[in-house]
């Protein structure tokens, strides 16, 4: 997804440094404009979530499972793999703000991010329920659970088949 990055708002913001819940508070106060990357470890790999947000609201979210085949979740979908990501502490958040014709660009050009209006309803609410006490594996599953047959590999045939059978861990 291709989005315009010319004003860091806030960058490099460690995960297990940054209370998220304040940071998505503030942000909906401010009526802020523009969207947050959240990058972390997940127990599969990499996570890339973004939330975009208008005048305060969330109004689209992506979210993608990197090592799943790149499993990427849509709209209200991506809300919950998004907030569940942030309980996760190996991350870090990037924040850009945008104009608002930027912002309805992004919408327009990624229709599938774009929130449910019931969803950017509740967003307020699933922030207040934040920090989550536990990172859910139901989002993992789902990404296993769709991937093809052929495309799910398990550690010992990687191991076969690079070669690295007789490697101790």
């Amino acid at each position: 997804m291709n989005l315009p990055a010319d004003k860091p708002f806030k960058e490099g913001l460690k995960l297990k440094e940054t209370d998220f819940k304040k940071l998505l508070v503030q942000l909906m106060q401010e009526s802020f404009t523009g969207y947050l990357v959240l990058m972390v470890q997940g127990s599969e790999g990499i996570e890339e979530g973004i939330l975009v947000m208008k005048n305060g609201l969330a109004t689209g979210c992506y979210h993608e499972l990197m090592k799943l085949s790149n499993y990427i979740f849509y709209s209200d979908k991506a809300i919950a793999a998004f907030l569940n990501a942030s309980a996760l502490k190996k991350g870090i958040i990037d924040v850009f703000s945008l104009n608002l014709q930027q912002a309805d660009l992004v919408l327009s050009f990624n229709e599938q991010i774009k929130l449910s209006t019931v969803m950017q309803a509740e967003f307020r609410k699933k922030v207040d329920e934040l920090p989550l006490k536990e990172v859910s594996k139901a989002f993992i599953e789902e990404a296993l659970a769709a991937m093809p047959e052929k495309e799910k590999v398990s550690k010992e045939e990687l191991i076969k088949r690079f070669g690295f059978e007789g490697i101790q861990q």
